[in-house]
C-alpha cells in the first residue's frame, strides 16, 4: 500500500530529476523543514475533509502583510492567519541573518475519482505527478512553482503530503474520490 511518505519521496524525486536535467544539484531533505511542511499540509487537509469541495482552496490569499521586518504576499492555501505563523516564519524565520535568501513554498492539491469503487485503487502518485507537470509547464511571469523547483538559491527542502479517500453516492452510483494535498518548503541553510 502506498503511503504518504512514499508520495513525499516521489515528489522529491520528480523535483530532483528536473534539477538534474537543468544542471542543478539535487535538493536535500531537512527534517525540520519536513515537520513544518507536514504540519501545514495537515492543517489544510483538516479543513478540506470537512469542506463541500475538498479540492477547493481552504485559506484565502494574503497580500502585503507586514511580518517582522518584511512584507509577505501569498496565494491561497499558503497561509491560514490566526492558525499558524506566516510561511516565512514557519519555514525559516532567521533567513535575514542566516543566508539573506528568503525561503519559498509550493502548495499543491489535486484529486481523482473512480466509478465503481475499488479498494486497491491508489492514484496518489499519479495525482502528484500531474500537479508537478503542471508546475513545470508554467511560463513567466506566472511561473513561481517552476522557479522554486529550479531555483539555484535554495538547497534544502521539506516535503509534506496528506492523502484522503472517500466513497459516496454521485447520481445514484457509488464513486470513490481520492484527494492529495502537499507542501514543499525551500530554504538555504
Amino acid at each position: 500500500m502506498l503511503g504518504e511518505s512514499d508520495v513525499e519521496d516521489q515528489l522529491l524525486g520528480l523535483m530532483n530529476d528536473e534539477r538534474a536535467a537543468n544542471g542543478l544539484p539535487p535538493y536535500v531533505r531537512d527534517g525540520a523543514l519536513d515537520a513544518g511542511a507536514r504540519a501545514h499540509t495537515e492543517l489544510l487537509m483538516s479543513k478540506a475533509v470537512v469542506a463541500a469541495d475538498p479540492n477547493a482552496p481552504v485559506c484565502p490569499a494574503q497580500t502585503d502583510v507586514p511580518v517582522e521586518t518584511w512584507t509577505e504576499s501569498w496565494q491561497e492555501d499558503h497561509w491560514c492567519p490566526g492558525e499558524e505563523p506566516s510561511p516565512i516564519q514557519r519555514i525559516q524565520p532567521d533567513w535575514p541573518t542566516r543566508s539573506g535568501i528568503a525561503p519559498m513554498e509550493n502548495v499543491g492539491r489535486g484529486w481523482a475519482f473512480r466509478q465503481p469503487p475499488d479498494p486497491g485503487w491508489e492514484p496518489y502518485d499519479g495525482i502528484v505527478s500531474d500537479i508537478h507537470h503542471l508546475f513545470m509547464a508554467e511560463v513567466p511571469p506566472d511561473d513561481g512553482h517552476r522557479r522554486a523547483i529550479l531555483g539555484p538559491d535554495h538547497d534544502s527542502v521539506g516535503v509534506g503530503v496528506r492523502i484522503f479517500t472517500r466513497t459516496g453516492d454521485v447520481g445514484g452510483d457509488q464513486q470513490q474520490q481520492a484527494y492529495v494535498r502537499f507542501t514543499v518548503d525551500f530554504a538555504k541553510p
